[in-house]
């Protein structure tokens, strides 16, 4: 029985057989081909994605000694590969060579192992005409370590070559860089994997659905060697008849993290509160790691976002989902307002930060979906205050002329055309007020629901945040406005976003000099001697009833 898995015994050998990174292999082979290579090549990139592959294979073309060139068809491409028949190769691609040294920086990672690196390097090859180091996982050698390498990777011996290999470029020193060639991978294609493992399967001798090779595909996330060893684990439960459907696929897999982040995300989208929370609990109840599928939603709502904001953006998503939940994206951007998604993303996120540290780990997911769908409650309420308005100004401009052409006094006229929403109140943009602090922050106070509005124009998700917002007093030139949490304040005081409100609020004072705005949170801003009002609390208490009618129960008051 052997217990060789898909991705080691359909190890690309060549250069062709290498799965994307054309890039890449096309400047290899180039350099191969006049003899332009390198001293040292630092290969970064997502696992599973043929780096260590593609150092063996270019190990192996330095030192073989009957390669195969030829020229290709497109201008300045050229086609050098191991001929995997001469002594090197055989003895490289059964890793019996001495010359090409492989080393694990995770185990070997500290100065000594560096220190008796370098004494190695000084000797000769034993039969091959270049030593390459292959040093795999790269970023885990110590800052001592690194600074051991320098000078050696800087000037090696004539006969040696490194290849070093990253997942973490970031954590690689630029001194380090800068003494390489360096080629980032890229994530594999939906398309590309599929291919792959289609041929795997043709020669493994089993029938697999398409679908099914789709969703293994899906669950790879842009690596080939997941995807193998995903089918891998699937081929074992292929009968007599060497078949896998996509039903048995997504027994062994499980239920896939996409299809129940889609299901919750409908919930949501219809407002559907006991539902989703249902829908959390039994996912706990399935052993489903909660704060890896809400890390999935997030990431699930994000695509949502680039689909919302533009269908364009639907490049950057197709790599990670099939054309039916592709198209299945599309559908639910429409029942998604851009307000209501960056509101479930904001609380989603607070949420997993929270989970770290809960007993209950569904508890924070509860508290976030209850909060969504509190959310887009007010914010319809808002969105009928603003319609009713509109039809009212509506009826009394329709009211005002009808009087007119009837021959009414001028009176009758104003009296009616004055009829309006006290809640909210037309303001004129022409008007000078007193320069007083205490009219203006009357004026932005008595206004503030069409400041909203306004700001709308210019930019919804700053309209959306001002909602969970009170103006709680005026300091020398500041408007001080109290937020609900932290990450409304970070935006909202954002340079760009903080003129656009200050704008706006010039445009409804009408005052020549500038009224400036400052943030607080609602902690800080009791701290100073502000009073919360209202606004705060009701959108609290909004959030606590919606939970009371959800679970039951009566508020307890101390």
């Amino acid at each position: 029985m052997s217990n060789l898995v898909l991705y080691r015994k359909y190890r690309p050998k060549s250069f062709g057989e290498v799965v994307s990174q054309e890039h890449i292999i096309r400047t290899l082979m180039n350099a191969l081909t006049f003899e332009q290579t390198a001293h040292a090549y630092l290969f970064s990139g997502p696992r599973g994605t043929g780096k260590t592959t593609i150092a063996r294979i270019l190990a192996k073309a330095i030192n073989c000694s009957s390669p195969i060139k030829e020229k290709k068809e497109k201008q300045n491409a050229f086609k050098f590969e191991p001929c995997n028949k001469c002594e090197n190769c055989l003895q490289i691609n059964a890793g019996r060579s001495l010359d090409i040294i492989e080393i694990d920086a995770a185990s070997t990672r500290g100065i000594d192992e560096i220190r008796e690196l370098k004494e190695k390097i000084g000797f000769s090859p034993s039969h091959l005409p270049y030593k390459v180091f292959i040093i795999d996982e790269v970023h885990m050698l110590t800052r001592e370590a690194f600074n051991a390498l320098l000078k050696t990777l800087e000037e090696p011996p004539k006969h040696a070559i490194f290849i070093l290999v990253t997942t973490e470029i970031h954590k690689i020193p630029a001194t380090i860089i800068s003494r390489c060639q360096r080629f980032d991978f890229k994530k594999v294609s939906l398309e590309e994997i599929m291919q792959c493992l289609e041929k795997i399967a043709k020669e493994e001798k089993i029938k697999i659905e398409k679908s099914a090779l789709e969703l293994i595909a899906v669950n790879a996330g842009g690596a080939v060697r997941d995807a193998e060893s995903i089918l891998g684990q699937i081929m074992v439960i292929a009968g007599e008849d060497g078949k896998i459907t996509l039903e048995e696929t997504q027994t062994i897999l499980g239920t896939t993290p996409i299809k129940a982040v889609v299901e919750l995300v409908k919930f949501l989208a219809e407002d559907k509160a006991t539902e989703s929370i249902k829908f959390i609990n039994r996912l706990a109840d399935d052993g489903c790691n909660l704060e890896e599928f809400a890390k999935a939603f997030v990431n699930y709502l994000r695509k949502v976002l680039l689909i919302k904001i533009n269908k364009d953006l639907t490049n950057l998503v197709n790599q990670e989902l099939t054309q039916e939940q592709i198209k299945e994206l599309f559908s639910l951007t429409n029942n998604f307002s851009q307000e209501k998604i960056l509101k479930a993303i904001d609380v989603f996120i607070e949420a997993i930060n929270e989970m770290k540290y809960s007993h209950f780990s569904q508890l924070p997911l509860e508290m976030a979906i209850v909060e969504i769908i509190s959310f887009q409650k007010n914010e319809n309420d808002f969105q009928e205050k603003i319609e009713d308005e509109k039809q009212k100004k509506t009826s009394n401009e329709n009211s005002s002329t009808n009087i007119s052409e009837r021959g009414d006094s001028a009176d009758e006229k104003n009296q009616n055309s004055k009829v309006e929403n006290p809640q909210i109140k037309n303001f004129d943009e022409t008007k000078k007020i007193d320069d007083s602090s205490e009219n203006v922050l009357k004026t932005v106070r008595e206004n503030w629901l069409q400041i909203i509005e306004k700001i709308k124009i210019y930019n919804h998700s700053i309209s959306a945040f001002l909602k969970n917002c009170e103006v709680v007093g005026m300091k020398d030139k500041f408007v001080v406005v109290a937020t609900k949490y932290k990450f409304h304040k970070e935006k909202l005081a954002q340079a760009v976003n903080r003129e656009i409100v200050e704008k706006v609020l010039g445009e409804i004072i009408g005052k020549k000099k500038k009224i400036f705005v400052r943030y607080l949170s609602e902690e800080d801003a009791k701290k100073e001697g502000y009073k919360i009002k209202k606004t705060l609390k009701e959108k609290k208490d909004n959030l606590v009833n919606s939970a009371l009618k959800i679970f039951g129960g009566n508020k307890i008051e101390k």
